[in-house]
């Protein structure tokens, strides 16, 4: 046993640099708030989603997602990644706020809490709210033409 887990240890990943410990609780934690933005949870496209993300930084997404246990913790995360992405960050803030867009997007629209939502995100990541409409738009776009294609009958 103690051979497998420090084989399985070597397999395992975690980031160490600053700038990509705060993408990642950004992510961990506007993914999470967005699902309660959104009133119902994480749906099941949602959570397959974001974890598919995370494993850019995590070897289990599914483990770090579990560690944040109430919203409170999740804002206070949010919060401290948001400034520190904020202050010392480039286009890397438009990636992420962008993902969490798609994320909220998925079924083809945005309700009013969840633009509220992320209209916030922006202003934690310092992103002009212009900016942040576009990335809006552009989300919401790409699920709406994906699901006209699905639903497109088809003629003879």
């Amino acid at each position: 046993d103690t051979k497998v887990s420090a084989l399985a240890q070597l397999m395992e990943h975690e980031v160490s640099d600053p700038g990509a410990i705060y993408a990642r609780d950004f992510l961990v934690a506007g993914g999470l708030l967005a699902g309660k933005a959104e009133g119902l949870g994480l749906s099941s496209a949602q959570q397959e989603m974001l974890v598919r993300w995370l494993l850019d930084w995590t070897s289990d997404p599914e483990s770090l997602l579990a560690r944040v246990t109430s919203i409170e913790q999740a804002e206070d995360m949010l919060t401290k990644a948001g400034a520190w992405l904020s202050e010392n960050s480039g286009e890397e803030r438009y990636k992420l706020f962008s993902a969490i867009a798609h994320l909220c997007a998925v079924d083809g629209q945005i309700n009013d809490i969840e633009k509220g939502f992320l209209m916030s995100l922006a202003d934690y990541l310092g992103i002009p709210e212009s900016a942040a409409n576009e990335k809006l738009f552009e989300a919401v776009r790409i699920y709406l033409d994906e699901r006209a294609a699905r639903e497109r009958p088809e003629f003879l």
